[in-house]
C-alpha cells in the first residue's frame, strides 16, 4: 500500500508552484480572448502558396484596421481583428487580393463588443453556479457523514481541487495565447465545465469509499482511514483517465484544425482531474481535519 496520504506535501508544493506561475503569467500576459468574449472579427481566407503569417502582419498596418493576429487553420489563414464597417470590409478585401492575388474568402464572423461582454459574463456566471451546484450535491449525498468531518467540507474540498484544474488550464493557454494566438473562445468554457464534472466524479468516487470506511471503521485513525481509501481507488482512477487521455490525445493529433486546441484543453484538464482527486482532494480533507482537531 503507497503512502499517498504521507507525502501530502510534496503535492501542495508541487500544485502551489504551478499555481503561482499560473497567477504570474496571467498578470504579466494576460489572456487572449476570443472574439466569443471581446467581440472584433475573424476572417478564414485562402491565401497562394508562399504566402506567410508574417507577410501579412507587415502588410497589414497599410490598411489602417489596427493589430491583427494570423494563425494556421486547416491550410488557411484565420484573421482576428476588430470590428469593421461594411467599406472597410471592402476596401481590405479588394486590397488583400491586390497584394498577393488569388485570395479567397472562406468565412467571415463579426461579434460586436457588447454582446462578447455579455457573453464572457455568462460564462462566469456559469462557471460559479456549477461550483456551487457541485458543493450542495456533494454535501446533500454526504449529509449522514458527521464525524469526523462535516459533509459540506466533502464539497468545498472538492471545489478548491477543481479551483486547481482550471488554473492549470488556463496556464497553458495564457502561455499559447502568448506565443501562438491561441484564443480563449467558448470551447475553451465547454471542455472546463465537461472537465468539472470528470473531476468531482472522480472525486466523489474516491470519497465514497471514504464515507463507506467510516461506516465500517469509525474508530480508525482518520488519516490511515483515507489513504487506504484512496490506495482501494486509484487504480480505477489511473484507468479511467488513461482511457480517456488516449482517446482525447488521438482526437488532439487527427481530429483536425477545428477542435485542435479544444482537444488539447480536454486532455490537459483530464490529466490534471485525475491528479487532483487523488494527490489534492483526499489529502486536503486530511490536512482540513488534523487543524480543526488542534484548534479543538
Amino acid at each position: 500500500m503507497f503512502n499517498i496520504i504521507g507525502k501530502r506535501k510534496f503535492y501542495f508544493i508541487f500544485s502551489g508552484a504551478l499555481t503561482l506561475i499560473g497567477i504570474v503569467f496571467f498578470f504579466v500576459f494576460g489572456i487572449n480572448w476570443g472574439i466569443d468574449f471581446k467581440g472584433g472579427t475573424l476572417w478564414e481566407l485562402k491565401f497562394p502558396s508562399g504566402v506567410d503569417n508574417t507577410a501579412i502582419k507587415e502588410f497589414w498596418p497599410t490598411l489602417n484596421l489596427g493589430d491583427v493576429s494570423v494563425r494556421e487553420s486547416e491550410g488557411n489563414k484565420m484573421l482576428q481583428f476588430r470590428s469593421l464597417e461594411q467599406g472597410e470590409y471592402d476596401i481590405a478585401l479588394a486590397s488583400l487580393k491586390q497584394k498577393f492575388g488569388g485570395v479567397e474568402e472562406i468565412s467571415y464572423e463579426t461579434i460586436g463588443p457588447t454582446i462578447g461582454e455579455e457573453i464572457k459574463g455568462k460564462a462566469y456566471l456559469t462557471i460559479v453556479l456549477s461550483s456551487i451546484a457541485i458543493i450542495l450535491y456533494i454535501a446533500w449525498a454526504f449529509r449522514k457523514v458527521s464525524q469526523p468531518v462535516s459533509s459540506w467540507r466533502f464539497g468545498v474540498v472538492a471545489i478548491v481541487a477543481l479551483v486547481h484544474d482550471l488554473l492549470v488550464m488556463l496556464t497553458v493557454f495564457v502561455v499559447l495565447g502568448k506565443f501562438l494566438g491561441v484564443a480563449i473562445d467558448s470551447f475553451f468554457i465547454t471542455a472546463i465545465l465537461t472537465v468539472l464534472g470528470y473531476s468531482v466524479n472522480d472525486t466523489i468516487v474516491i470519497f465514497d469509499r471514504i464515507r463507506e470506511r467510516l461506516k465500517l471503521k469509525a474508530e480508525e485513525p482518520f488519516e490511515m482511514l483515507v489513504n487506504k481509501s484512496v490506495n482501494k481507488t486509484i487504480t480505477r482512477s489511473l484507468v479511467t483517465g488513461m482511457n480517456a487521455i488516449l482517446v482525447l490525445f488521438a482526437l488532439f493529433l487527427f481530429g483536425g484544425a477545428s477542435i485542435h486546441w479544444f482537444m488539447l484543453a480536454m486532455l490537459i484538464g483530464i490529466i490534471t482531474g485525475t491528479y487532483s482527486s487523488i494527490f489534492i482532494a483526499s489529502p486536503l480533507l486530511v490536512v482540513w481535519y488534523n487543524f480543526s482537531r488542534k484548534r479543538g
